[in-house]
């Protein structure tokens, strides 16, 4: 016994619960430095659709297609009309609206970047399933409208006095409706 304790004091032998304490703060250490770490990669796209007269469409189908993979994501509304579509890859993405009795409604040229929460809303018009009425999300930097070849002949009046939004899809399209050519 004598010599085990001569041999504890001339080699200092850790005890358990020494041991236990500094494994524990080299844990905890490696727990907050794994914390750091993790970063959000991806963005959502969220919205709701809505009929002509204001009303909401539950259970309306939306498909977001990464335009250069083609990795798509379906969802539906909710009984309130909203959509969301989470945990999205960068890059740029069609969104398309769909539910049946109604035209399809569709945005082009979505640029999502990691931790971006876009807004897009539809107002889908009763008519065939087979008409599409399609957007482009495209901005330049001024924030003003830009890009809508698909919609057709806009007048320069028109095109200024509409501030461009990325949630301004359906008003894009009202002022379609109500704009004269030229």
């Amino acid at each position: 016994m004598q010599i085990l304790r001569e041999l504890k004091k001339q080699f200092v032998v850790p005890s358990f619960a020494v041991l236990a304490g500094r494994s524990s703060y080299l844990c905890l250490l490696l727990l907050l430095c794994t914390v750091q770490l993790r970063a959000d990669v991806t963005g959502s796209i969220s919205g709701y659709v809505r009929d002509a007269s204001g009303g909401v469409l539950p259970n309306a189908t939306l498909t977001v297609t990464q335009t250069s993979t083609g990795y798509t994501r379906i969802a539906t509304t909710d009984g309130s009309g909203q959509y969301s579509i989470l945990a999205l890859p960068p890059g740029n993405y069609r969104l398309a609206a769909s539910m049946a009795g109604f035209e399809n409604g569709a945005i082009d040229k979505i640029d999502l970047n990691v931790n971006d929460a876009l807004k897009f809303g539809f107002v889908l018009k009763v008519g065939n399933v087979s008409q599409t009425v399609s957007v482009d999300a495209s901005t330049s930097t001024t924030g003003n409208m830009a890009g809508i070849a698909s919609l057709g002949t806009l007048s320069i009046r028109a095109l200024a006095a509409l501030r461009w939004r990325r949630t301004a899809a359906p008003r894009v399209r009202e002022v379609v409706r109500n704009c004269e050519p030229g």
